[in-house]
């Protein structure tokens, strides 16, 4: 008769519980310290040409027509939604262009509160501002 307490395979449980060490406290030591460095890197604050560059481009956002705010606050919306795109960002973007005064002021909370995300979301509209800009020129090409 076998003993309905024992494990089938002939392993006792502490022989498995040491193989498996499924909750090792200094690997999870090890990860929690690299999870720490990785936020801090991303919340660093901008060096002063970094900062003076996003201000040129929040100005040249201000200077969009509004049609692109347009453009902006729906791609802004479909980030949200849909996977991919930052959403976020596009959004605050469209607002600066619709809405310059409202939007400004929260432009300044992010300025001040957290100058490292405004960074990144800053470098993403960028991106997607130029991208834009590539793909639909302000004029037609000449011999077109």
């Amino acid at each position: 008769m076998s003993d309905i307490h024992s494990p089938s395979n002939g392993i006792q449980r502490g022989a498995r519980r040491e193989r498996e060490d499924w909750c090792n406290r200094e690997r999870y030591s090890q990860w929690r310290a690299r999870s720490a460095q990785q936020s801090a890197s991303a919340e660093k604050t901008p060096s002063e040409p970094e900062a003076k560059h996003d201000d040129s481009t929040i100005e040249r956002i201000k200077g969009l027509p509004t049609s692109i705010g347009v453009i902006l606050m729906a791609a802004g919306v479909a980030g949200l939604i849909l996977p991919g795109p930052i959403g976020t960002p596009l959004l605050v973007a469209g607002g600066l262009v619709l809405a310059p005064k409202a939007f400004g002021k929260l432009d300044a909370y992010m300025k001040t509160r957290c100058p490292g995300v405004r960074h990144h979301g800053v470098k993403v509209i960028e991106r997607f501002l130029d991208d834009l800009q590539k793909r639909y020129p302000d004029e037609p090409k000449a011999g077109k």
